[in-house]
């Protein structure tokens, strides 16, 4: 499974929130081992994955769409933000509320 699957398509099936969620929990879960915690952490896709993820379930108007997931990404997030590396460094060291609601990663 590639990372890139997490990006939300536009679809006419309904997304399962709570299965979804799971998934994303399940991969948080994952990263209490530190090996995987750390080739995950210094994969830029995978960041990126988050961040377009974190940027698609926020609406025009500011509601929060998916709110399972979109916590379930964040504490993913924040487990991966536990390994100190590069990828976060650059992506943190420019950010903004723009930059994130972009979902680019500037190298």
């Amino acid at each position: 499974m590639e990372l890139s699957s997490f990006y939300l398509k536009s679809s006419s099936k309904p997304l399962n929130e709570t299965a979804l969620s799971r998934c994303i929990a399940l991969l948080g879960d994952l990263c209490s081992d530190v090996v995987i915690r750390m080739q995950m952490a210094e994969n830029q896709e995978c960041w990126q994955a988050c961040l377009s993820f974190v940027n698609q379930c926020w609406t025009e108007n500011s509601v929060i769409r998916y709110p399972e997931c979109l916590y379930a990404i964040l504490g993913l997030m924040m487990n991966l933000s536990l390994e100190p590396n590069s990828v976060t460094e650059v992506i943190y060291k420019p950010a903004s509320l723009c930059d994130l609601r972009t979902s680019e990663i500037l190298l």
